[in-house]
């Protein structure tokens, strides 16, 4: 008898299995679940990794002349503060010296300060000619300092 018992229990198992599988498979059925997952409350929407002038009235812009006051240039004459700032994608960065000897490219980065750096980044001419990656852009961020003024 307790086998008997068993062997049922076994078969009403495999049936709900099979039953619950077939639902899920069923678009009636998903389109239904679907539904019922839109009509939750909306996730809120993202901020961008970097404010702009749009979302943050204190954003700093600046013209393409100040930057380049932070670049080699300047350095030659005399600048009492050789800051190396450069623009890629129309926002302006503060490279610090201590990253330069962290920086797998070395002190190659030095071309880009004090210019419009977004095709050098991006291809990156004296290394591998491949964009930068993730992680490398994630880094970049923390340079941030403001807009380039258009």
């Amino acid at each position: 008898m307790k086998k008997f018992a068993i062997l049922i229990l076994v078969i009403a198992g495999i049936i709900t299995t099979v039953f619950f599988l077939q639902r899920e498979n069923d678009p009636e059925v998903a389109s239904t679940n679907t539904e019922q997952t839109t009509n939750q409350t909306p996730a809120p929407e993202a901020t961008p990794a970097t404010p702009t002038p749009e979302t943050d009235p204190n954003v700093k812009t600046f013209t393409m002349e100040e930057v380049r006051k932070h670049g080699p240039e300047s350095w030659d004459n005399g600048d009492s503060s050789p800051l190396c700032w450069m623009a890629i994608h129309d926002k302006v960065y503060e490279i610090p010296d201590n990253f330069v000897e962290t920086h797998p490219g070395g002190h190659v980065i030095y071309e880009g300060c004090g210019t419009d750096a977004t095709t050098f980044f991006e291809t990156r001419p004296q290394g591998s000619g491949t964009p930068h990656s993730a992680d490398a852009r994630a880094i970049l961020e923390k340079y941030y300092i403001g807009d380039l003024k258009k």
